[in-house]
C-alpha cells in the first residue's frame, strides 16, 4: 500500500515534483505484489504511454489482474479495451460482461456502456455474452507469476534510472 501511495504522490505531484517514471516505479513494485490499484494505475500509464512505453498489452494484462480482484474501475476499463479493439479486433460480448460485472462491483458510469452496447449486441453477440457470468469467465486462465518478470520490454526505459536497474533487468 505504502508503495501505491508514494507511486500516486508522484504521479499527481502530491508534496514532490510530478515524475511519470517514479511513479510508474513504485506502481509496479506494488503491482507485483498484487497491489490491485497499483495494477490499475500502472495499465492506465501503459496504456497511455505516460512515463513508461505505450503498450496495450501490458495494460490489457493488468487490467486483468486487477479486474480479478474485484476493482470495479479495472473492470470498466477492460470493457473499454474490449470494445475497442483486441487482436483479433472488438469483442463486444466480453465488453458488456466486464461493464456488467464494473457496474455489479459499483462502477456506475459503467451503466449507460453497458445499456448501448446492449443494443447494439447482435443475436450471437448476446449468447456470448450471457455464457460470460464472472470476470474469470470473461478473462480466462491467467498465469500466476509476477507480472514484471514476464515483461521484457520495460527493461531500456528502467535501466535509464539506477535504483530500478536491480528490479526490471
Amino acid at each position: 500500500d505504502a508503495q501505491c501511495i508514494l507511486g500516486l504522490m508522484y504521479y499527481k505531484g502530491r508534496h514532490v515534483e510530478v515524475d511519470y517514471i517514479e511513479a510508474a516505479h513504485y506502481f509496479l513494485l506494488a503491482a507485483d505484489q498484487g497491489n490491485a490499484d497499483a495494477q490499475l494505475f500502472i495499465a492506465i500509464m501503459f496504456e497511455s504511454g505516460q512515463g513508461v512505453p505505450k503498450n496495450h498489452d501490458i495494460a490489457m494484462a493488468l487490467y486483468k489482474k486487477s479486474s480479478l480482484q474485484g476493482n470495479a474501475l479495472a473492470q470498466f476499463s477492460l470493457g473499454l479495451l474490449y470494445e475497442e479493439a483486441t487482436d483479433q479486433g472488438p469483442d463486444r460480448p466480453r465488453a458488456a460482461a466486464c461493464y456488467r460485472i464494473a457496474i455489479a462491483n459499483g462502477n456506475t458510469t459503467a451503466q449507460n456502456y453497458h445499456r448501448a452496447l446492449l443494443d447494439r449486441l447482435n443475436e450471437e453477440e448476446m449468447a456470448a455474452y450471457k455464457s460470460y457470468q464472472s470476470i474469470q469467465d470473461v478473462i480466462g486462465p491467467m498465469r500466476k507469476s509476477g507480472f514484471v518478470a514476464d515483461h521484457a520490454v520495460l527493461g531500456p526505459l528502467m535501466r535509464k534510472r539506477t535504483k530500478m536497474q536491480h528490479y526490471l533487468s
